[in-house]
């Protein structure tokens, strides 16, 4: 187990802890795991869970300054779900490779927050806990026969400049894919992801079609 998996672990846990514990006044404390981030001053961490109507909706990290809008009436769902791309125009990312690793943490957050109907397409499984990996069992099929050690680990290099982000996960209409994004920062610091690939390592489609 790396370094990156043990953040994915803590990660995890805290999104998890965040979506239970709904009484928060704000999600601010991701980032005390999320520790090579910080928001901009004035700014805060919202979470919109997805809402169990409709045809699917996924769940997503926002960020706002004064009242959190979702709380006292005032937000424009649409606005919020477009407003959620530039989440880092509000953050301070730290140019390191862990601070481009956690910045790929936050942007697939969505694929492991509930999610409902149709979008639990977009779900996946990540392979962090590697010490207590059983094998991937999609929900109706039977058990894929992939070894923890043909899965490669998750890795972020540099080079001229750039951030270049590698992760494996498991998607049920997929199989085992990689992701792959370059992570880079202007001369002011504001940060842009680019390039997000996914590679199809081992092919799989479980049949189901919601």
């Amino acid at each position: 187990m790396n370094n990156y998996e043990k953040k994915g672990i803590e990660f995890f846990a805290k999104i998890h802890d965040l979506v239970r514990n709904e009484d928060l006044t704000t999600k601010d404390s991701l980032f005390e795991v999320l520790d090579h981030i910080r928001l901009k001053d004035g700014y805060h961490l919202g979470l919109k869970l997805a809402e169990k109507k409709g045809m699917g909706d996924d769940s997503w990290f926002y960020t706002y300054k004064g009242e959190d809008p979702l709380k006292n009436g005032t937000a424009d769902i649409e606005m919020l779900r477009e407003k959620r791309k530039y989440i880092y125009d509000d953050l301070i990312v730290e140019q390191t490779n862990m601070g481009a690793w956690q910045t790929y943490l936050l942007f697939m957050s969505p694929s492991v927050l509930p999610l409902w109907w149709h979008a639990n397409y977009m779900g996946r499984i990540y392979f962090f806990d590697r010490d207590n990996f059983k094998g991937i069992f999609p929900f109706c099929c039977d058990p894929v026969p992939l070894k923890i050690q043909d899965i490669p680990h998750p890795s972020v290099t540099k080079r001229n400049g750039h951030f270049f982000v590698r992760c494996p996960n498991w998607n049920d209409w997929e199989g085992l894919v990689r992701d792959s994004l370059n992570v880079s920062f202007d001369e002011d610091g504001n940060i842009s992801i680019n390039d997000f690939k996914r590679k199809v390592l081992y092919e799989f489609h479980s049949g189901v079609c919601f």
